[in-house]
């Protein structure tokens, strides 16, 4: 709707604004080309850092559960926290795969 506004300004003002536009279009999609390569970059590391993240979640779990006295492993609350732990360690996992693969 812009371009056909711009096409019936009379002469050279015309063309001019439509090589205005021409040139603004080329360069939003090289400004959107660059910000996805930055993106899909962003994406790669931030999936590696959940990645880490959550294998130092499960090293803490782990030494958390065996490190604990015999009393202690006999409740209730001790092996929800260690469900509760091991499904967010399962959802971090796949949100940092997710991350990597680019949601696909």
């Amino acid at each position: 709707m812009v371009r056909q506004n711009l096409s019936s300004l009379p002469g050279k003002a015309g063309q001019h604004h439509n090589d205005i536009y021409r040139a603004s279009s080329n360069l939003c999609d090289t400004v959107a080309r660059k910000l996805g390569a930055m993106m899909r970059t962003l994406n790669i590391l931030s999936g590696l850092a959940v990645l880490l993240a959550t294998l130092a979640f499960g090293h803490l779990i782990y030494h958390f559960s065996t490190h604990r006295h015999a009393g202690e492993v006999h409740e209730p609350a001790f092996w929800a926290g260690i469900a509760f732990a091991i499904i967010v360690g399962i959802f971090s996992f796949i949100g940092g795969c997710l991350l990597i693969r680019r949601g696909r």
